[in-house]
Parts: C-alpha cells; sequence; structure tokens
C-alpha cells in the first residue's frame, strides 16, 4: 500500500497542467498523422481499382485523342472491339494500366492528404463558410499531385498509344529511351504545362461541387443519400457518395476536356506521327 502511494504521489508530482497539456497535444498529432497515414493508403487503393475498372474505356480515349489512324475513324463501337482484335487479345486493353498503377497510388494518396490540409489552410483565409474554400483547396491538391507524378503519366500514355509495334517495354527503359532520342530531361516533362492549366479547373471544380452537394444534401436531410450514424451524425450513404461523385466528375471532366486534349497531344508529340505542335498555345 505504501509503495502504491508513493507511485501515485511521484507520478502526480510530475504530472503538471503544462505537461499534461504538452502530452495532449502529442496525442493529437500522433492521431492526425495515423489519420493522413489512412488517407494516403485508402486513397490510393482506391485510385488504383477505379482507374482499373475504366482502363480499358480509357486507353480508347487517349487513343482516339491522339488521332492513332488504326482507331481514329468510325465509331467508338467499332474502335473499342478493334483494339484486342489488333493487338492480341484482351490485354490490348490494359496497356499501360501497370504504369498507371505506379503512378496512381501516390496521385491519389496525396490528392487525399492534401485535401484536408489545403481545405484547413484555404478556409483560414477565405473564412470557414465560403464556398470558394473547397475549390481553391481543390486547385492547390491537384496542382501537387499532377507534378509529383507526371514523369509516370507520360510514360503511361507513350505505353497506351503503342499499337503493333513495341518501342516501349518497361518504365526504367522508356525513361532511358525518351532521354536518349528526344530532348532529354525536358521530355520527361512534356506537357506539364497544359496539365498544370487542366488540372486547376478540373480539381477545384471536382472536389468542390463533391463538398458543396455532399453539404447540401445533409442539411436538407436527404434520406435517399443520407444515414444517421449511431453517434447521430448525418454522413451520406453508397448512393450519397456515389451521386455526388458521378456529378462532380462528369462536370469537372466537361469543362476541362479540351485543355486534357492538347496535353494527350503534346505528350506523344513526334511519337505516335512526325508531327510537332509546339507550346500549348500553337496546339490549342
Amino acid at each position: 500500500i505504501i509503495f502504491s502511494i508513493r507511485v501515485v504521489v511521484v507520478q502526480t508530482s510530475f504530472t503538471t497542467p503544462a505537461a499534461r497539456e504538452k502530452k495532449r497535444h502529442a496525442k493529437m498529432v500522433d492521431d492526425h498523422s495515423k489519420h493522413q497515414i489512412d488517407n494516403f493508403i485508402t486513397g490510393g487503393i482506391s485510385g488504383c481499382c477505379a482507374k482499373t475498372a475504366v482502363a480499358p474505356l480509357d486507353r480508347l480515349k487517349i487513343l482516339r485523342q491522339g488521332n492513332i489512324p488504326m482507331y481514329s475513324k468510325g465509331t467508338l463501337w467499332e474502335a473499342f472491339k478493334a483494339i484486342p482484335k489488333l493487338e492480341g487479345g484482351m490485354k490490348a486493353y490494359f496497356k499501360g494500366n501497370g504504369v498507371q498503377m505506379v503512378r496512381i497510388f501516390p496521385y491519389a494518396g496525396v490528392g487525399y492528404v492534401m485535401f484536408d490540409l489545403c481545405l484547413v489552410w484555404s478556409k483560414k483565409m477565405l473564412g470557414p463558410q465560403s464556398h470558394l474554400a473547397s475549390a481553391l483547396a481543390g486547385a492547390l491538391t491537384g496542382t501537387i499531385a499532377v507534378a509529383v507524378t507526371y514523369p509516370l503519366d507520360l510514360i503511361r500514355t507513350r505505353f497506351a498509344v503503342q499499337t503493333t509495334e513495341k518501342k516501349y517495354t518497361g518504365i526504367v527503359q522508356s525513361t532511358k529511351v525518351m532521354f536518349k532520342q528526344e530532348q532529354g530531361l525536358r521530355t520527361l516533362f512534356r506537357g506539364l504545362s497544359p496539365s498544370l492549366w487542366g488540372v486547376v479547373p478540373y480539381a477545384s471544380i471536382s472536389f468542390s461541387t463533391y463538398v458543396n452537394m455532399k453539404r447540401y444534401l445533409i442539411e436538407e436531410e436527404a434520406k435517399f443519400f443520407v444515414r444517421k450514424q449511431d453517434d447521430g451524425r448525418k454522413v451520406l450513404n453508397a448512393r450519397g457518395k456515389g451521386i455526388c461523385g458521378i456529378t462532380a466528375g462528369l462536370l469537372a471532366q466537361t469543362v476541362s476536356y479540351p485543355i486534357d486534349l492538347a496535353r494527350r497531344r503534346i505528350q506523344i508529340d513526334g511519337f505516335a506521327y512526325n508531327r510537332n505542335y509546339g507550346n500549348f498555345v500553337n496546339t490549342i
């Protein structure tokens, strides 16, 4: 008993208010760090799953954007059916998807982590109720994510526009080939300018649309899209997340599509066909 009392006294004597506050702050930082790691992992995994699910359509889009002769004529359905026939089976739909997975994990992970941080900062700048805060946070998040992963995006596009001729076989090999045969390090960042111009409207519209639609549905208590948690808080259900995500994606993609088209043309400039688009303005 005496020993127990001594332990309690010693512990109490060293646990001053300042020490308790420091311990509480350290726990908050630790919890926040764990939350950010969880966001990075879940964001990366969800991004990989989503991109793999739409990989066949995404490759068809890139082939049409690049105006590849084998697929530029006829309807979309005819071009889609021609891919496995001309390129050796169903695996042709997923050409370049391996590079995409290497790219999309850090891209989506950085996006999920940075959006929370940028949203806090933008709300401090513009006010907690500002509708522009989410748009600014989205633009900053998209810009950072694109800049970090851009060389992989370029390599992935080169893989996707390869048809019967295989010039590139892997990430390291393709990097060496582009570095030696084209413009050195600059080649790996060809098209970065339109990518940054395009990601600003895309990310700001997509993030702000999602956040504002989510806020509206929860405030209006739309029963079909909202559910109550055990603690009484209202959150979006699967249908609510789906409708917000689809609407945000469609709107953002439509607005930014012309810039995305110019980006793809610049990325494959001189590779898929002998044409020199030059800079972003000339390409447009």
